[in-house]
């Protein structure tokens, strides 16, 4: 039992930390004889969005949609270099409507399995690493693309042209970078890649339900643009689910949901706590996208926009350095930690392997980004 709980709490340390920082700063609240309102804390629109997005996505997962067009996509290449390069641009672009996270959780294993396949699993750390990096890289465009970008465009009061706008050169010279990494893995050719069994196909009879879910992704970005009510979208999803497919309930991330909870409640208590938001007010003054950058390397990306927005004067350089932040470490982005525990679970990869090739890229891709914001600042 003991063994089982350690393991969990390994396997979820953010939201560990993020209920026992809004444990311990409620109860100093209480003792200095305030009062605290959870409700109002909690930002329900975000949480909400987040949770229909969640179910939204499994059902399009359950449906077989992102496994039928990766297969279709990868079927039709030919060279080790082009399959390599369409999987990695697989989570690049994915990640930008359906998050970083979901985009690894399908593509990843996908990877492993066309690398089987063609007997080129050597190549799976620098594959895998890539995706990883483009899924985080892709998914800063928009605000769909991770929970940091929904949560702070709901706080930057901007519409979705400027914050495409703040966040598209980052993205494109992501994009090239990630072209040119691409050329380190061989241009061989390959025969046969998928046999007639492995060929996915979409049953008929999940057309009706991909259209429906569908009409709700697309709910759900015009309740992202401020054009529909979130409470709407959230009716709608609820019971749509329930009636396609109640099992989609076990799919959502729900500790993902309580680590946003948690630091909400943790944000508010230490912003009536005059010494401890000086202190941050200090840390971030003017140093907006360093402090986000750093802050993300130890607690991740996501908690860092959380407990730095309300102490921001300038959000748009703390929407960049979460996002930039999510290179470098491990668990400097969430969504990292997906590609690792999926590579993991291949007894024949090696961990040393990975580890070695994810720190290495991840800190040139982190210091060519850095150097280009600060070109950026300059033009």
């Amino acid at each position: 039992m003991a063994t089982k709980i350690l393991s969990w709490v390994k396997q979820e340390i953010v939201f560990v930390i993020s209920f026992l920082l809004a444990l311990v700063s409620s109860i100093f609240v209480i003792k200095q004889g305030n009062s605290i309102d959870f409700f109002s804390a909690i930002d329900f629109r975000v949480i909400s969005i987040l949770f229909t997005l969640m179910l939204i996505i499994a059902g399009f997962q359950s449906l077989g949609v992102c496994s039928f067009l990766a297969n279709k996509l990868c079927c039709k290449i030919k060279t080790l270099r082009s399959i390599s390069l369409a999987l990695i641009l697989l989570c690049f672009f994915s990640s930008m409507l359906i998050t970083n996270d979901v985009a690894l959780i399908t593509f990843v294993p996908f990877a492993i399995l066309i690398l089987k396949e063609t007997k080129n699993l050597k190549f799976a750390p620098i594959v895998i690493v890539l995706q990883t990096i483009a899924a985080n890289l892709g998914s800063i465009l928009t605000p769909l693309g991770n929970p940091q970008n929904l949560f702070l465009y709901s706080k930057m009061q901007i519409n979705i042209f400027e914050f495409l706008k703040i966040l598209f050169p980052y993205c494109a010279f992501s994009f090239v970078l990630i072209l040119v990494f691409n050329l380190f893995i061989p241009k061989e050719k390959i025969e046969n890649l998928f046999s007639t069994n492995n060929l996915i196909y979409i049953p008929k009879e999940n057309f009706k339900s991909i259209l429906i879910f569908s009409i709700l992704f697309l709910c759900s970005i015009l309740t992202v643009l401020n054009i529909i009510p979130y409470q709407i979208v959230l009716f709608l999803v609820l019971i749509i689910t329930l009636i396609i497919n109640k099992n989609l309930f076990t799919k959502a991330d729900y500790t993902l949901l309580l680590t946003f909870v948690c630091f909400f409640i943790f944000t508010n208590n230490i912003s009536n706590i005059e010494s401890i938001k000086n202190f941050l007010v200090n840390l971030i003054h003017n140093k907006d996208f360093f402090v986000s950058l750093i802050t993300s390397q130890i607690i991740s990306n996501v908690p860092a926009a959380l407990l730095l927005q309300p102490f921001s004067t300038n959000l748009t350089e703390l929407l960049l350095g979460v996002n930039i932040g999510g290179l470098g470490t491990l668990i400097a982005s969430l969504a990292s930690l997906i590609s690792f525990k999926i590579y993991s679970k291949e007894k024949e990869l090696k961990l040393k392997q990975f580890f070695i090739t994810f720190t290495l890229l991840n800190i040139i891709f982190l210091i060519l980004l850095i150097l280009f914001h600060l070109v950026q600042k300059i033009f």
